[in-house]
């Protein structure tokens, strides 16, 4: 993310005010979370972008025991089924990239097939996500 971060910065007007990493989990993402929150008082926290579901999650958690879950909101990715619940409580957790572990893995077998045929292929692949929020989730067929 943070070479990303260089490219965008330029031409954004988003300040991050805290960059951990809650090791994908939800109770480390929560106690990673409740320190931000600590250390960034009302009102300074706008929005919180999470590798995953589970870091999302925790995240939300931690907002909403601190009270402060009204003042932003969290998105996260992977389309998971505890996403899918969080986002059915229409709440701070609003948004994740699904991701299609089933498209992904036959991505990969027929891409693996091709190589071992000779065949080129591209350097780079990109899937398609879905984005779920509080207003599709109803719609989501999950994994």
């Amino acid at each position: 993310m943070k070479h990303r971060w260089r490219r965008w910065k330029p031409s954004c007007s988003i300040k991050i005010v805290a960059n951990q990493n809650g090791n994908g989990n939800r109770e480390t993402s929560l106690a990673k979370m409740e320190t931000i929150l600590q250390a960034n008082g009302k009102g300074q926290i706008d929005a919180v972008f999470a590798i995953n579901d589970p870091t999302g999650i925790g995240a939300k958690i931690a907002a909403e025991q601190a009270g402060r879950d009204k003042e932003m909101f969290i998105v996260g990715v992977d389309g998971s089924p505890d996403a899918v619940t969080t986002l059915k409580e229409n709440k701070s957790y609003v948004g994740s990239s699904a991701q299609n572990p089933f498209n992904m893995i036959t991505i990969a077998v027929e891409t693996a097939f091709k190589v071992l045929a000779g065949e080129k292929v591209e350097p780079l692949i990109k899937l398609p996500t879905d984005f779920i929020t509080t207003e599709n989730v109803k719609d989501y067929k999950g994994w």
